[in-house]
């Protein structure tokens, strides 16, 4: 058995607890997390916590779905698939949650409330799952076939069917009470990195020479590289996440807690995200 890197952070185990967690159902997602994270804080044991969760959730899992009357061969192949499918030691990039097609809208609206959602435009659907099958992340779609597959059914791949009747606000609202988050701080909503207070002179000749002048606090994505400052239309986002509540013990390394920023438009990037994980062998359906 492998274990999580040891330069693992809360936040990275947070993110596979919370995407083991959701493949339960529980109604309770949010005190297993903290509980799970108060203890690991203690300990520094981040390794033992996920292993133990992880064969706490595979065994539940096989429960819920395996009865006496399965042939062994059968059995088997239920507990290998739900053996691969939850890595055991989460990807240290692995973003919060992935984003079908539809909810492009959502992904930003996630990343504004402190989560690095990535968006796939026009994928095929067994490409996602199965990039999906290989990280942390809960895949949120609002595909009601994609939804009822087997895979997602039965807790393999954490999964998410958001209503496509929903506005943008309103899927943000019903994620959250889903999956029991909070409000924290905000990161780059172009590409859901982190972003890290700089000197305004550093970044003078990227931003309006009005908004040097204001003396605003100014930011720049740690994997874009694009500027950011608080701007206007943090008045037209506000109302959106004012419906989560406020994280009471922040995870995140930014002071931008509860805020949204605004991107120069003459931000220009020196480093590209990075790339999407090549997709691994098709995961079988039982």
């Amino acid at each position: 058995m492998n274990s999580i890197p040891a330069t693992a952070s809360i936040d990275d185990l947070e993110r596979a607890l919370r995407g083991l967690f959701f493949r339960l159902r529980t109604p309770r997602l949010r005190s297993h997390l903290q509980r799970h994270l108060r203890v690991a804080r203690q300990t520094e044991a981040f390794d033992e916590c996920y292993a133990r969760s992880r064969r706490r959730v595979i065994r539940r899992l096989f429960a819920r779905r395996v009865d006496d009357r399965w042939h062994p061969r059968k059995r088997a192949h239920w507990n290998e698939l739900l053996e691969t499918s939850a890595p055991h030691s989460p990807p240290l990039d692995s973003p919060d949650f992935h984003c079908d097609a539809g909810l492009g809208g959502l992904a930003k609206l996630l990343r504004a409330a402190g989560y690095d959602a990535a968006f796939f435009p026009g994928i095929d659907d067994d490409r996602l799952l199965n990039i999906t099958a290989t990280t942390s992340a809960v895949l949120l779609t609002n595909d009601w076939r994609l939804s009822q597959r087997g895979v997602f059914q039965h807790g393999v791949v954490p999964c998410l069917h958001v209503p496509i009747t929903m506005k943008k606000s309103e899927q943000l609202v019903f994620v959250a009470q889903q999956l029991q988050l909070e409000r924290r701080a905000t990161r780059c909503m172009s590409c859901g990195g982190r972003l890290d207070r700089v000197e305004r002179e550093s970044v003078r000749d990227r931003i309006p020479p009005r908004t040097y002048d204001w003396g605003v606090d100014i930011h720049r994505c740690d994997r874009c590289d694009k500027v950011f400052w608080e701007g206007g239309h943090w008045d037209r986002l506000s109302p959106m996440l004012a419906a989560m509540p406020l994280a009471t013990t922040s995870l995140a390394t930014t002071s931008l807690a509860g805020r949204s920023l605004e991107a120069t438009s003459i931000a220009r990037p020196v480093s590209q995200p990075p790339q999407q994980p090549s997709p691994p062998a098709t995961i079988i359906e039982p």
